[in-house]
């Protein structure tokens, strides 16, 4: 696709004339002008990990720890995980109508965060509490981890004009390479807790 792409695109530069734009290098350095400075690694940050956990527990946890833990059928841990991606899907329009606005967006976020963190703590913590405990918390990581849409915005106010589109693709980039990194990590991690437990 990269490859078709590159073609059409050149075959279009070439034939309309247009202005030219960055080298591949170009742009792989101008990445590095929207990855610098604290608050763009607190957002970075924030978006390497979150969405990564949220879909990891979604695509990869949900239905076997059910299993496991609770001993349920796989009919009932598959509508387990069927409510937790419909909630995924309808939660980032929810959580992007509730912008409490740039004052107080940050702080918004920083909370998300830590209620997204104390859900996953709680259903590790927690062992074979309930099953609707786990369905309880699962639908409200589902819900807490659509915050992401506030750390979009918050990115696009983070930097110029000139620089918005190199921002927001540097965290689209980051949010899904946390998720492959810890969809991939989940393959040792997993094995491991299966053996201690």
């Amino acid at each position: 696709v990269a490859l078709a792409l590159a073609a059409i695109l050149l075959d279009a530069d070439a034939s309309e004339g247009s202005r030219k734009g960055p080298s591949f290098i170009e742009a792989i350095v101008g990445l590095k002008e929207v990855l610098v400075g604290r608050r763009a690694i607190a957002l970075m940050a924030i978006g390497f990990v979150s969405y990564g956990a949220a879909i990891t527990l979604r695509g990869l946890w949900l239905v076997p720890m059910f299993m496991d833990r609770h001993h349920v059928p796989l009919v009932m841990a598959g509508n387990v995980a069927l409510a937790v991606s419909v909630l995924m899907i309808a939660a980032p329009a929810l959580v992007g109508r509730l912008d409490p606005g740039e004052g107080r967006r940050v702080s918004g976020i920083v909370g998300m965060s830590l209620a997204l963190a104390a859900a996953f703590f709680l259903l590790s913590a927690t062992g074979n509490l309930s099953s609707h405990f786990d369905i309880v918390l699962c639908l409200f990581i589902a819900l807490v981890s659509a915050f992401y849409v506030l750390a979009y915005a918050e990115v696009r106010r983070s930097y110029p004009p000139s620089m918005v589109g190199r921002g927001l693709t540097a965290f689209n980039m980051v949010m899904f390479l946390g998720a492959a990194i810890q969809q991939a990590l989940a393959g040792f991690v997993g094995p491991a807790s299966v053996k201690e437990g």
